[in-house]
């Protein structure tokens, strides 16, 4: 398992709460919660990942400032 392959997700306060680990060898990921989703622990596959993230409205860190950004505009 690589740990560059690793992403956190946040949620529009831009708290830490999901880390997303690909399963070597498999398409799909584990997910680990923290915070208010620290229950979480959870293997899911690609498509359950992006259903977890739109219920949730996570975003991945790069994608926080283009929030910022917009909400200026």
């Amino acid at each position: 398992m690589s740990l560059l392959k690793r992403f956190k997700l946040y949620d529009q306060k831009k708290e830490w709460v999901v880390t997303v680990i690909p399963l070597s060898g498999r398409d799909g990921f584990r997910l680990i919660g923290e915070g208010i989703l620290k229950h979480i622990q959870k293997e899911v596959t690609r498509e359950e990942l992006q259903e977890f993230i739109n219920v949730h409205n996570l975003m991945r860190e790069e994608e926080l400032g283009q929030i910022d950004i917009f909400q200026i505009l």
